[in-house]
């Protein structure tokens, strides 16, 4: 156990400072033409925030004592809620590391960083309409991956041991570590063509093709079975498309102001009452199409195939049902996924992610109109809008426990359609 105390960066911080935070950035523009722009840049930013506020060493013993009780009505010595809890259940003298986890950090103070790397091209059409399009780049480093470092080792041909006994550092249960040794890539194209805001209408095409990977899960990030099989001692199998890969994504969006009202096409003579009514309404749409989110396959080991950490079972052949014969109920080809059955060896072949759900089509709309009740003071605002105004079922990711009578299939889906209306007075 090590305390914070006076003096150096080191002794008040209880890690070492990164001195190494250089950031350059660097960009650059060349107008080829009156209506062609080329764009470039380089640049390195560093991540000083860490997210896993329940990893902090405050949380450690003797600082803060976590201590839980499993217990049934008919189980021995069962206290109601009245009772509370036993005298000194949370006291340090009663601490035992074998059924308590600890947290650990690395010293280094390492700083993660992500190196980001662009070039587009923009092209300007007429007066309204710009295409462009462009090649962006991540890598990133040295992010903060929180595992137990303390996962059981396998049994040895013939034992059967009990987990506690298996885990390396003896003594103690799970020893969870925060370590920088999380890296990602990102390499991704973007296209977009947009006619901007003319005579009341503004259209927007936007489309995305890229591929995320990483070895890690971010904090906060809860993905489909997001985790790592067993970063101890074979982080590379987790090196695969990560939790948040999207291969494919398109949004259009339009704005549209019905020409039907004071100074509009048509209507530009309309009377007070009518224009109240039937003029100044805002047309507005928006409709996404994206593939499905990456699904991580895991499995629900007994104990003497328990080495903690996100196990996955073995997969032969294509995981993915072939599309044509695709539904809900048969999403994952089950006949390509087995369970360990050498538990010296139980860590499955199947890499992470490897999984994907059905893709997303969905399309909203909105109907506006706003009233100067008092010019400049007092204004009212109607609202009426549609979400998934055509009520297309997108189904959520399938159940990826093979160990589960479920495995395979898919029994939620996002919400149905949703109309909602909206007065908005503003002063």
């Amino acid at each position: 156990l090590q305390s914070a105390s006076d003096g150096s960066i080191r002794n008040r911080t209880g890690v070492n400072p990164d001195w190494n935070n250089v950031a350059p950035r660097i960009g650059l523009a060349y107008q080829v033409n009156p209506s062609t722009v080329i764009r470039t840049g380089y640049g390195i930013s560093y991540m000083h925030n860490n997210r896993r506020g329940g990893t902090m060493t405050v949380f450690n013993p003797p600082f803060s004592l976590g201590s839980t009780v499993d217990q049934r009505p008919t189980d021995p010595g069962f206290r109601s809620t009245m009772a509370g809890y036993p005298e000194g259940f949370t006291a340090p003298a009663t601490f035992d590391p074998r059924v308590t986890g600890v947290k650990a950090f690395d010293l280094s103070g390492k700083t993660p960083y992500v190196q980001n790397w662009t070039i587009s091209l923009q092209r300007k059409f007429g007066q309204s309409w710009v295409i462009e399009a462009a090649y962006i780049g991540n890598h990133g480093v040295a992010f903060p991956v929180g595992y137990d470092i303390n996962n059981p080792l396998p049994n040895k041909l013939g034992q059967d041991l009990p987990i506690l006994t298996r885990r390396p550092y003896v003594g103690f249960s799970s020893i969870l570590a925060v370590l920088p040794v999380g890296a990602s890539t990102y390499s991704g194209v973007q296209m977009k063509v947009e006619r901007r805001f003319t005579r009341g209408f503004q259209l927007m095409n936007s489309l995305t093709l890229s591929k995320t990977m990483d070895n890690y899960c971010a904090p906060m990030e809860e993905g489909n079975n997001c985790g790592l099989q067993n970063p101890n001692y074979d982080r590379a199998s987790d090196w695969a498309v990560s939790t948040l890969h999207q291969a494919f994504n398109n949004v259009t969006s339009m704005v549209y102001e019905l020409p039907f009202g004071k100074g509009r096409q048509f209507g530009k003579n309309m009377g007070r009452a009518l224009d109240a009514v039937a003029g100044g309404w805002r047309f507005t749409a928006i409709s996404t199409i994206e593939t499905g989110e990456p699904v991580n396959l895991t499995w629900s080991p007994a104990v003497r195939f328990n080495v903690g950490g996100t196990p996955r079972p073995n997969l032969s052949g294509d995981l993915m049902t072939p599309s044509a014969a695709r539904q809900p109920n048969d999403w994952l080809n089950k006949a390509a996924v087995s369970l360990p059955a050498d538990y010296t060896n139980p860590y499955g072949n199947a890499a992470r992610n490897v999984g994907r759900s059905p893709s997303q089509f969905n399309a909203d709309i909105g109907l506006h109109k706003k009233w100067a009740v008092l010019p400049e003071v007092l204004s009212l605002e109607f609202r009426g809008e549609a979400f998934n105004i055509l009520n297309h079922t997108n189904f959520r990711a399938p159940n990826a426990n093979a160990s589960n009578a479920n495995y395979g299939t898919i029994t939620s889906s996002y919400p149905a359609r949703i109309l909602q209306f909206a007065l908005r007075l503003g002063w």
